[in-house]
């Protein structure tokens, strides 16, 4: 059958054995108890009340630590009317309490109708027990039946004025409810006007046996003669029907006619108690009818030997959850075993934790214990077994040839053993008498022993957390590390924090922020609150906390779903007052006892919010390859003595060891032009008292600021101050007011001569070539070079005086060298010839310690013939040294040639080239002299920049030959080529 249709079964004898053979089938959990549910029902409709309770008792033996719900509570209800039917009052106490402690507190008042009858049945029942009951959350309905039982008691307690006073509070629905109590209360107390202002509230008709009686017994009372035998007349035919109040209504109007004298009535009333009274002698004479009760018997099926283990193990489980909880574990474990052992006859139990090498053995009823060293395992069984991991059942001949860890000897008169081996623990069971059923015991042993190994790990756990608790009391005594933590709402605090910064034990979040200064309040509580809420693990935090700065690092972390912070604390006032004189310290220059660029950088942004002039001082530092560091350092430190009378103390700043920078208030031009133009001529006329000899030589980059710039970035502002300086260095007034157009200017320079290193590092100059021609014979004298690039339009003399202005003159004449000898190379592989070639080359690069090599290497490298290349040295060379560089030169077969006449007149050069533009007469008569003169020494002498015809002829007819100039046009490498190409063919 189904459920729905078992759920449909009539509530009838036959009903039972068809619900019982469906519930011994293997069923769902829900499935069985609704099907048992409609079975209690049954037999609870049949009245087989004791059958009912000790079917239940053996479904909640199995079920009741299921989840509870209606259902079950509706058994219990049932169980509870059926323990009151038969008087069982302790079995309905207990399922009263039962269903108590599973039904919430709030919904406690279903009980109380049965919990009522108990009390009742053991006249324990009191007022004040049912008054308590109404002081919680009652539903109308039961507070009605609450009352109800208040009243009864009250009447039965014979306090008849209290009883009146709850039923005249009572709602007009309930108070019809209690009708007759009411009336029989009020009859009670003799109340007969009541009574009778009552029923004028009743409908007549509705009036039965009980309302006539009272009313007339009212009337009579009330001397109401006549509404008396108005009532006895209209009613006469209803009273004399069957109904509890017969007897008394017919003695009631006997005495009523008595007293009025009505001898008719009297007469009546006699013979109707008469015949009243002999047929309640006949009725209870007669043989009382026997109720057929249906007889309902339990049938217990016989326990095979799966249901004897699991009933073993139940009485083993209910014993071990019947200890008290407070017992200390070796006193758990011993009492524990001392049950088992009544279930399971073992000889000795052994527990062995390896982590720990402990060992507990039970034997007797008592316990011990003993810490195992490493060497009495050897050649025990117990060894054996924690390198077997075996388990189950062990006869003796597998463990009777190793030694027992309890005595170190052999075992004797130990027939088996069962063995397990859970949460990290191994447990034994020695056994001396054989078993026919080895299985019998071992689900008992095993179950238990998973309880019993349970037991001790919760027990480590517990062990863990109480070390752990007794840490962090140690951590909160101790006097030097203070430290706090957050737990419910609350901060507990150390010793040592404490006393660091004067709290309390413990404190609410609330008290310690109005701690925290002010200023920091809204932002601690805004993390504070982003960690409770999980936003953030970790957080340090800097705050002030009454006259004390505090570092605070707290850690975030989780036990189950409770939130816990730690924090650790660091009292920042030492260290703000070390950190305070350090910074002092590092603002300042110990030697001149100004500040230094650090402060400048910290004061910067405060300064730029007013107009003011920043100064970049320049002194010579050559002097320190003059006079040493050491003089050079007082040198300097004169200087600044000398500086600090025309700008104060916090105007200064040491910037490195050669300038300072300078603020001055405002930025009017006229007023700081004037006031450093005095500054530079007081400076200049005096003199150090280190170095007497020396007076000071300075050069002033400044910018008015916001004028100039209105940059708010330090870094920009002292490049606009450092390419001033560069300014100032080349101008007459050794001072410069910045614009931007310097800036723009140096940016333009500073990209050229990236593009310089960018064409040295990569080979990339283009070649290009100027046109020297012998006008006698109007042939090629020679092609002198230059380089440029392509892909900026800058001169070849531009390229020249910014890599001079920059310092990389002597890389940019190198690469200019090594480019014409790569392309002589190039040339002479495709026309195998040379042309002759002057390469301009600046005497800066000549005097450079490097040149020497460089163009041996070149030389060494190329292999270009003797004669083939020249140099022509722009520039004054003053020191006679450099005869032997230019005998080194004409070794390696490069000829010297020289623009400067000094040089032509002190060094053997082969050329002298001169520029002129438009010579008059005079310079026409001074050509032909240096002529004559070079001529003399072998030397040629070429004229430069011949702008136009007129200018060459005129040379020409003065018979000076080799010129050079715009007149003639430039080449390119690739024109070169083509020309040589052309000869050679001719």
């Amino acid at each position: 059958m189904t459920l729905k249709e078992i759920l449909q079964l009539p509530k009838d004898a036959q009903s039972l054995s068809i619900i019982k053979t469906y519930l011994n089938q293997p069923l769902d959990y829900h499935d069985h108890l609704a099907a048992f549910s409609h079975y209690i029902k049954v037999l609870y409709a049949l009245k087989s009340f004791r059958v009912l309770m000790e079917e239940t008792e053996h479904f909640f033996d199995r079920f009741l630590t299921q989840e509870f719900n209606d259902t079950m509570d509706h058994m219990m209800h049932l169980y509870i009317d059926s323990a009151l039917e038969t008087e069982q009052f302790d079995k309905a106490f207990k399922m009263i309490q039962s269903r108590k402690t599973r039904l919430p507190l709030l919904k406690h008042y279903v009980i109380f109708e049965q919990e009522y009858q108990y009390l009742k049945n053991i006249s324990s029942e009191s007022s004040q027990w049912v008054k308590d009951q109404l002081q919680g959350h009652v539903p109308h309905a039961y507070a009605f039946i609450m009352k109800k039982a208040l009243i009864e008691i009250y009447i039965k307690e014979h306090h008849e004025e209290q009883a009146l006073d709850i039923i005249d509070h009572l709602e007009e629905d309930q108070h019809q409810q209690i009708f007759h109590i009411h009336i029989q209360l009020l009859d009670t107390m003799k109340k007969y006007n009541e009574i009778i202002e009552l029923y004028k509230t009743k409908y007549r008709l509705d009036y039965i046996q009980q309302d006539i009686y009272y009313l007339v017994k009212a009337y009579m009372h009330l001397g109401e003669e006549q509404k008396v035998i108005n009532l006895e007349v209209d009613y006469e035919v209803l009273m004399d029907e069957e109904h509890p109040y017969k007897m008394q209504y017919y003695e009631l109007l006997l005495s009523f006619y008595e007293r009025i004298q009505n001898a008719l009535s009297i007469k009546i009333y006699q013979q109707k108690l008469k015949a009243l009274k002999s047929q309640e002698k006949v009725v209870k004479q007669a043989p009382i009818k026997q109720e057929q009760k249906v007889q309902v018997e339990l049938v217990q099926p016989a326990k095979n030997q799966s249901v004897q283990i699991i009933e073993r193990m139940h009485k083993v489980i209910a014993s071990f959850l019947s200890l008290h909880k407070q017992l200390s574990f070796r006193d758990e474990l011993r009492l524990k075993l001392s049950l088992l052992n009544e279930v399971c006859v073992f000889e000795t139990f052994v527990m062995y934790i390896p982590a720990s090498r402990m060992l507990y053995f039970f034997k007797k009823e008592r316990l011990y214990d003993k810490k195992v060293k490493p060497e009495q395992l050897e050649q025990t069984f117990l060894k054996s077994l924690l390198q077997s991991k075996k388990e189950g059942v062990i006869e003796a001949p597998l463990f009777e040839e190793y030694k027992d860890v309890l005595t170190s000897k052999l075992y004797a008169n130990i027939s088996h053993m069962y063995v397990y081996h859970m949460n990290d623990a191994y447990l034994l069971f020695y056994y001396e008498q054989k078993m026919q059923r080895y299985a019998e015991d071992d689900d008992v042993l095993r179950m238990a022993s998973n309880y019993l190994s349970y037991a001790l790990k919760m027990y480590q756990v517990q062990e863990r957390q109480s070390l752990q608790e007794k840490i962090l009391t140690l951590l909160l005594e101790h006097a030097n590390i203070p430290l706090r933590y957050y737990f419910q709402g609350r901060f507990y605090n150390s010793k040592a924090l404490k006393i660091m910064l004067n709290l309390e034990d413990e404190e609410t979040i609330q008290s310690y922020l109005e701690k925290v200064v002010f200023d920091n309040q809204k932002d601690y509580q805004r993390q504070l609150n982003d960690m409770l809420q999980l936003k953030q693990t970790d957080l340090e935090l800097t705050y002030g906390l009454g006259k004390k700065m505090v570092q605070e690092t707290i850690q975030l972390s989780k036990i189950n779903s409770e939130v816990i912070l730690i924090s650790t604390f660091e009292d920042l006032n030492e260290q703000l007052s070390i950190q305070s004189e350090i910074e002092a310290n590092a603002l300042k220059d110990p030697s001149t006892q100004l500040m230094n660029y650090n402060a400048f950088q910290r004061d910067f942004q405060s300064l730029i919010k007013h107009k003011v002039t920043f100064i970049l001082i320049d002194l010579q530092p050559q002097l320190i390859y003059l006079y040493g560091l050491q003089k050079y350092h007082a040198y300097f430190k004169d200087f600044c003595n000398e500086t600090i009378k025309f700008f104060t103390e916090d105007q200064l700043y040491l910037y490195n060891d050669h300038q300072l920078i300078a603020v001055l208030p405002g930025n009017d031009i006229r007023s700081v032009d004037k006031h450093l133009a005095l500054y530079q001529n007081k400076i200049s006329q005096s003199y150090a008292q280190s170095i007497t000899s020396e007076s000071f030589h300075i050069h002033i980059g400044y910018l008015r600021y916001p004028v100039a710039s209105k940059h708010q970035d330090i870094q920009t502002i002292m490049h606009y101050l450092l390419t001033a300086l560069f300014q100032a260095k080349r101008a007459p007034s050794k001072r410069h007011d910045f614009q931007y157009i310097d800036y723009e200017n140096d940016m333009k320079e500073q990209y050229i001569l990236d593009q310089i290193h960018h064409a040295i590092n990569h080979t990339q100059f283009e070649i290009g070539f100027h046109q020297i021609i012998d006008q006698s014979s109007n042939k090629m004298w020679m092609y002198e070079s230059f380089i440029y690039m392509s892909n900026i339009k800058v001169s070849h003399h531009d390229l020249m005086f910014i890599a001079k202005k920059r310092q990389r003159l002597f890389d940019l004449n190198m690469a200019h060298f090594k480019v014409v000898l790569e392309m002589l190379v190039e040339l002479y592989q495709h026309t195998q010839s040379y042309i002759k070639m002057i390469v301009p080359m600046d005497a800066e690069t000549v005097k450079n310690n490097k040149f020497n090599t460089y163009m041996t290497r070149f030389m060494m490298q190329y292999k270009i013939p003797k004669h083939i290349i020249h140099i022509n040295i722009t520039g004054d060379l003053k020191a006679s040294t450099y005869i032997n560089l230019f005998k080194d030169l004409s070794g390696l077969g490069i000829g010297i040639q020289t623009s400067s006449l000094k040089v032509a007149l002190y060094y053997p050069v082969e050329a002298l080239h001169f520029d002129i533009k438009y010579p008059d007469e005079k310079m026409i008569h001074y050509l032909k002299s240096i002529q004559s003169m070079m001529a003399t020494f072998q030397i040629d002498f070429v004229l430069r920049n011949i702008l136009n015809r007129e200018v060459k002829q005129e040379l020409l007819k003065e018979k000076l030959y080799y010129i050079e100039g715009p007149i003639y046009k430039k080449l390119t490498k690739q024109h070169v080529f083509d020309k040589v190409k052309n000869k050679m063919s001719n």
